[in-house]
């Protein structure tokens, strides 16, 4: 089963993501990510609030510190939050 994860990202780590020069996260895998999981990220940008939708398509925890999580994504759509 698909889980949607909403997630915080600043404007200036978001840009690389967005030029497809950053394709992958590093995060607390508090939130148990997995192959196939929507990840949501909103973003603030001067007044106007954005939802930009990955889809998570690798995981893996290797040599990370204990409790991080690496994962691999794919862009799917931007939306505008009213």
């Amino acid at each position: 089963m698909m889980t949607t994860h909403r997630l915080k990202i600043l404007p200036e780590y978001l840009a690389p993501k967005m030029a497809g020069k950053k394709m992958f996260e590093i995060r607390n895998d508090d939130r148990n990510f997995r192959v196939g999981d929507e990840a949501i990220y909103t973003v603030y940008d001067n007044g106007i609030t954005y939802e930009h939708v990955f889809v998570i398509c690798y995981v893996t925890n290797y040599m990370q510190t204990s409790g991080y999580v690496v994962f691999g994504e794919r862009f799917v759509e931007t939306r505008e939050v009213f």
